[in-house]
């Protein structure tokens, strides 16, 4: 259906170029900036905090909403005496996320009846995810004079909605220091993060996750009795509503002091599991105790204090405990002083043996020694051989994987391209970052001279943490030389995560290991939501050796355990000599023998990109991996590759080449787990073969591009972290979970032809609210293939005409014509290299009318019409739905664009 032509508005025509975001410095207290109306309302100092508090005690609901803390604030230094957010009248109901920051709170010399320390009150809203608590530290102190009846250092008590609704409260990820004095008061409910669940008989079903949590504080006091406390949580209440409860990964390395030789019901995780106080509260409860450790102390104050035990304090004798399953909890018994030792996981006369399998005892140095294994249901959600702070001490045991990343690490911001470079600098100058997680916190741009971090002798490597938390690294034409990669010369040990690589390289020596991220790799490394973009080109010279999309080479000398985790190679890798080991992912694995093991694990990973070769005897070519040398091993789990291998005039000889590994060493191996893959486009028997090479040909699941796209769940892993078809970016192939777009501009069709590489119409989404804000028009080609295209001062652009025009001209070659009936768009100077030209052109403002079928854009280099077949906007859309080398989001992008024009 035609749509009526609108005037175009040509507000900027521009080569792309990267924007740097410079964060605002905030302080601790500073003036009140917080605007309870926005989207997601921001809190940057304390004075916001309060602003904050005072909204949602006046009754405003942030349901559905997230409020995010953008620094650290001391509320104690600020207020003194903190009120908490949220009142039994006026709960807080939303989403608020630390962000990884840090509150500090000061209560002390007063009252706190039913109160909190951060919030008092929570609950479940309308939102599907019902209202969390999450990535947060509170820090502080808490002394009581008066009574305290109900408290929690992060949360007082929550609660469902009203009778009718279910609901959800998540506290997740979140670390509670706080030093809780409940003496002189008759606290009866104390959690050292949350006190308990609310019992009022208008509130309906909750479930209640506490997942990734750790306390290291202090709870109890030395002059009066205590009841109902527990480190994690105090008790699960008195309601008339179900209650299902689920506490997994959470550490406890704190203290539990216990007054009172008749005190009872208090545990190092949960106080009491409670349903029923007589009468008409007698209401079931679930509860879910899974992966915990408890490594803290319990200090009881004789050995006929009341219940008391290491996992829970007490399974009340009158509740209703429908269900309390435990798995894999470890608890350390300890002395605390006193002269009495807590021995059980479950109270005396409490305990129920079918109710605690896989509790398990543990020393101080067991829980030290765990390495992953099998000690948690999945152990890759635990950081192992950490230093975890306790009360008044240190202690190393495992601890929940986000506590550990979002807490436990030295960070590092970088906030420019001059303090990325600075960095880099730092590495090479001996700094290894061990233990240190460098966080990008905006776009930077790598330029030809820069040399990269790390070298390949060792005297300087990366072995921290690296994430880009979501922005994207551009390659700017830079020149690799040996041994080294377009971002990292060297990791040891290292981590690199979340981030985006676009842009171009060149190789300009025949020799040694390349990499686009990674020159070479040593040790236990983990690449984890990484997508990589990146064009190389490896031309000029006769030979090339190893060459990796991701990682070039692991370390020939010692041992390498490399994952890959949720990554995506989409990008082109352009040889045009002979070479040997070529990888989408890694180049070789290299040589292997019995002192060295050398493994590389993909799980969750997808290869999208081109692999063009033009000598026909280069070798080793492979989707993923070109060479597992000798006895090297490759395991590909929950996998799937796109992507092609081509060779010139589709000729080739000698070659070995497969979608997962190109050849295989004589002992080396490849273990495949739901592997799927659609044939290279040469349609050859070698070139579809996951291995070729000695005796490991192994054939994985062949699929045409329509039988990957129907992919479920089920096709996979229990566990695999993909998505299918849960909205348009994954439509047309499943996508990992979580992995970070590319920011800015998304690629949506690449031609070749004749010489050059055409890349169509590139379709940018802003916001929700103006999906289609602008269209980038980009050519590389051959200098030699396109009149007046060495010259420097050539120009670049689009010509925007309507389609009846278009059809009208008898010279559709001549930009000349082209212009007088048209709007010609031009770039600026075309970028010229020996004989490559980047030419770019933008147009922005167009709005989704203009993607009419009535609209051509017809690209041209100085005189020359660069495609002789204009296209339509909506003509590219079309392409790029069907193009195989079109992305995930153009494709979605380009088919919300083909619903507009055929008014879908």
């Amino acid at each position: 259906m035609k749509k009526k032509i609108l005037s175009l508005i040509l507000v900027a025509v521009m080569l792309l170029s990267t924007m740097v975001v410079f964060p605002v410095a905030v302080g601790a207290d500073g003036e009140n900036t917080f605007d309870a109306t926005a989207e997601n309302p921001q809190i940057t100092t304390a004075a916001d905090m309060a602003a904050f508090r005072d909204a949602v005690n006046a009754g405003t609901s942030f349901d559905g909403k997230t409020v995010s803390l953008k620094a650290d604030v001391d509320l104690g230094a600020a207020f003194g005496w903190w009120e908490s957010i949220g009142t039994k009248e006026h709960p807080f109901i939303g989403h608020f996320d630390g962000e990884g920051h840090a509150v500090n709170i000061k209560r002390e010399g007063a009252e706190a009846t039913e109160n909190g320390g951060l919030f008092g009150r929570v609950r479940a809203g309308d939102d599907e995810n019902g209202s969390s608590v999450k990535n947060l530290k509170v820090t502080g102190s808490f002394k009581f004079s008066g009574g305290v009846t109900k408290f929690g250092s992060v949360v007082c008590m929550v609660d469902a909605n009203n009778a009718s609704r279910k609901g959800t409260v998540t506290i997740d990820n979140v670390w509670s220091a706080a030093f809780i004095d409940s003496s002189k008061s008759t606290s009866n409910v104390v959690g050292g993060i949350i006190g308990g669940i609310e019992g009022l008989p208008e509130t309906g079903e909750i479930t209640l996750n506490i997942t990734n949590c750790l306390f290291s504080g202090y709870v109890g006091g030395p002059s009066a009795g205590q009841k109902n406390h527990g480190c994690i949580l105090g008790w699960t209440g008195e309601t008339q509503s179900t209650r299902y409860i689920n506490i997994e990964n959470c550490v406890v390395t704190g203290m539990l002091d216990i007054y009172a030789a008749g005190d009872n019901d208090n545990g190092g995780f949960v106080g009491i599991l409670k349903s029923s106080g007589g009468g008409s509260i007698n209401a079931p409860v679930y509860t879910t105790l899974n992966d915990l450790i408890f490594a803290g102390k319990i200090k009881p104050k004789a050995t006929s204090a009341g219940d008391e035990g290491y996992i829970v304090g007490c399974l009340g004798n009158k509740s209703i405990i429908k269900q309390s399953d435990f798995e894999n909890c470890y608890y350390v018994v300890r002395a605390a002083g006193g002269g009495y030792t807590v021995t059980s996981p479950l109270a005396e006369g409490q305990s129920n043996a079918t109710k605690f399998e896989n509790v398990t005892a543990k020393t101080l140095d067991e829980l030290s020694a765990m390495t992953a294994g099998s000690n948690f249901t999945n152990d890759s959600e635990w950081a192992f051989g950490a230093t975890v702070p306790g009360y008044n001490e240190s202690l190393n045991v495992p601890v929940p994987k986000t506590i550990y990343d979002t807490f436990l690490t030295t960070k590092v911001v970088i906030k420019s391209n001059e303090e990325f470079l600075a960095f880099a600098a730092d590495v090479n100058n001996g700094n290894k970052y061990e233990s240190v997680t460098v966080l990008l916190d905006t776009d930077i741009t790598i330029e030809d001279g820069y040399t990269g971090i790390g070298n390949f002798n060792l005297s300087s490597y990366f072995a921290g943490i690296f994430d880009g938390q979501g922005h994207t690294i551009t390659i700017n034409d830079v020149k690799v030389s040996e041994d080294n990669g377009t971002i990292f010369n060297m990791i040891v040990g290292a981590t690199l995560r979340n981030f985006n690589v676009v842009g171009r390289m060149y190789l300009n020596d025949r020799k040694g290991y390349r990499g686009g991220i990674v020159g070479t790799a040593q040790g236990k490394c983990l690449i984890e939501n990484v997508h990589n973009s990146i064009d190389f080109e490896a031309t000029g010279f006769d030979t090339m050796a190893t060459l990796g999309g991701f990682i070039g080479s692991f370390r020939k000398e010692a041992g390498a355990d490399v994952t890959f985790e949720q990554c995506v190679f989409d990008g082109i890798i352009n040889v045009s000599n002979y070479t040997e080991g070529v990888g989408g992912f890694v180049g070789s694995t290299h040589s292997n023998s019995k002192d060295y093991g050398k493994k590389v694990t993909f799980n969750n990973c997808v290869n999208a990109g081109k692999i063009s070769l033009n000598d026909k005897n280069s070798k080793q070519i492979g989707g993923f991996v070109g060479f597992v040398k000798e006895a090297g091993k490759a395991v590909f789990n929950d996998c799937y590759s796109i992507g092609e291998i081509t060779f010139r005039n589709n000729e080739f000889e000698e070659t070995t080449m497969g979608v997962a590994v190109g050849d295989c060493g004589a002992e080396g191996s490849v273990t495949i787990n739901n592997f799927y893959y659609v044939a290279f486009r040469n349609g050859t028997a070698t070139g579809e073969a996951a291995v070729v090479g000695s005796d490991n040909t192994i054939v994985a699941n062949k699929m045409t591009k329509a039988e990957i796209a129907a992919l479920t769940a089920e096709d996979f892993s229990a566990d695999a972290k993909l998505s299918f078809k849960t909205d348009a970016i994954n439509d047309y192939y499943p996508c990992p979970t979580g992995l970070v777009p590319a920011e800015g501009w998304l690629a949506s069709l690449s031609v070749i032809y004749n010489g050059a590489r055409f890349m169509g119409a590139q379709i940018r989404c802003i916001d929700p609210a103006d999906q289609y804000a602008g269209i980038r028009f980009v050519t590389v080609f051959d200098a030699a293939k396109v009149e007046n295209a060495g010259n420097a001062d050539a120009n670049f652009g689009v010509i925007l005409v309507s389609k009846a025009k278009y059809d009208e001209l008898s010279d559709k070659n001549s930009v000349a014509a082209l212009e007088a009936v048209g709007v010609k768009v031009a770039a600026t100077q075309a970028d010229v290299d020996g004989d490559i030209v980047t030419v770019k052109a933008v147009v922005y403002n167009i709005t989704a009318e203009h993607y009419s079928d009535e609209i051509v854009a017809v690209a041209y280099i100085g005189d020359t019409v660069v495609d002789s077949g204009a296209r339509s906007i909506y003509y590219v859309a079309q392409m790029c739905v069907e193009d195989a080398e079109a992305s995930e989001q153009a494709k979605s992008f380009s088919q919300q664009i083909v619903n507009i024009v055929e008014g879908n």
